[in-house]
């Protein structure tokens, strides 16, 4: 293996368990990445992550991503009742790439959810209306590690990783 090659391995591999380190006990990490459907502002697209409990009730919004136009983002306003952010992740996406959304286990008051069954919901467009959706179920307290989820033609490489004690002392 050539010496560069194995010096980006190993900064690489270095990067992975920082990353590893970094994330707190109890958190629900999905990864995923959404795929362009030419849209009018195609690849240009805002984004919505949020978390409902088992009877559909918002427990907290977790990004967003493009604070002017999410009143674009429909399914997000009615869950949420809310016409504005109170929050903002980042700008609008300039492109499709590999998202990471992170859930500490808090409601949006902060406070500790209980654990059980909860969905986290993803929301993108790219137009003036509302967009494709992709739902993830998810235990909080639930299974350690990860498992891949299957997404659809909108949401691609759709994986959920839950890190608790046990891991961590692996770390």
């Amino acid at each position: 293996m050539p010496r560069y090659c194995l010096l980006t391995f190993v900064a690489l591999s270095l990067a992975l368990l920082a990353q590893d380190a970094k994330l707190p006990l109890g958190v629900i990490e999905l990864s995923f990445q959404t795929q362009a459907y030419k849209g009018k502002y195609s690849p240009r697209h805002v984004l919505a992550a949020w978390v409902v409990d088992a009877k559909d009730q918002h427990v907290r919004t977790l990004a967003i991503y493009g604070k002017k136009q999410a009143k674009r983002l429909g399914r997000w306003r009615k869950a949420t009742g809310k016409k504005k952010p109170d929050a903002v992740t980042g700008a609008t996406l300039r492109k499709h790439k590999p998202l990471t959304i992170v859930w500490d286990g808090t409601d949006k008051n902060g406070k500790p959810a209980p654990d059980g069954n909860y969905k986290i919901r993803l929301e993108y467009t790219e137009t003036n209306r509302s967009g494709p959706t992709c739902q993830v179920e998810v235990k909080k307290g639930g299974t350690l590690g990860t498992r891949k989820v299957e997404g659809n033609k909108f949401f691609a490489d759709v994986t959920v990783r839950q890190v608790g004690e046990k891991q961590a002392e692996r770390n």
